[in-house]
């Protein structure tokens, strides 16, 4: 097993990879509460970096469990998202909505921004996707990240890239407008992630089991006598 402490865009954007939610994975059920976590942390990291306090440590944003699929030579290399794929497909629909807020202003910036959303060197079309969702996300997730978001609907995709749509057309807590080349930094840079690649003889089903279905999840007071004794 190989295990690290990447940023972000070691994860979801590096070279011509492509990560596909497994099959037996739930459809995309985040809701506002969790979209407004991710824009906290965010933004928290933001100011940050914006104030020059660099020193500071990046965001942890979780593990992510991944599987070698559908290796060979004539595709790039593409790995099964076992555990994770909320969290990955929520990070694209936040780039997406930046992509399009940039947009907006500058039009000659939805190229720049988009090539973090699709491999637009690959040779094949089926390698230009950097994420595959699952399948029922998928005709919304896609129209999204070609940039005809109006026919996501009313799907819990297309609200959640409405959500980010939101937040960023916001100024940030001093008052100034977002600097959308600094918020995409803080999601690239400034979010680590643990990342698991199982080999090839693993049963993914099995992992994912063991990471979400076994032992006995904390309680509310595990978390705040964790938290005290962590700054003790």
């Amino acid at each position: 097993k190989k295990a690290g402490a990447p940023a972000l865009n070691e994860l979801s954007v590096r070279g011509d990879r492509t990560s596909q939610a497994a099959r037996y994975q739930r459809p995309y059920t985040w809701a506002e509460k969790a979209w407004r976590q991710r824009c906290a942390d965010i933004l928290d990291k933001y100011a940050s970096l914006k104030h020059g306090r660099t020193g500071q440590s990046a965001h942890f944003f979780g593990s992510f469990v991944l599987a070698p699929f559908n290796i060979s030579a004539r595709s790039a290399p593409s790995f099964l998202v076992v555990d994770g794929q909320q969290r990955l497909t929520t990070v694209f629909l936040l780039l997406a909505a930046l992509r399009d807020t940039a947009a907006t202003t500058h039009p000659d910036d939805y190229t720049h921004f988009q090539g973090v959303l699709e491999n637009e060197r690959a040779r094949r079309d089926e390698d230009r996707p950097r994420l595959v969702p699952t399948q029922s996300d998928r005709p919304s997730f896609q129209s999204i990240v070609e940039g005809h978001p109006e026919s996501a609907g009313d799907s819990k995709i297309g609200q959640a890239y409405r959500y980010f749509l939101a937040q960023l057309a916001k100024d940030d807590d001093d008052g100034d407008e977002l600097d959308l080349e600094m918020v995409q930094r803080v999601i690239l840079n400034r979010i680590d992630v643990v990342e698991i690649t199982a080999d090839r003889d693993d049963n993914p089903h099995r992992i994912f089991e063991s990471l979400n279905a076994r032992g006995v999840p904390l309680t509310q007071a595990d978390l705040l006598r964790n938290y005290v004794f962590m700054l003790l």
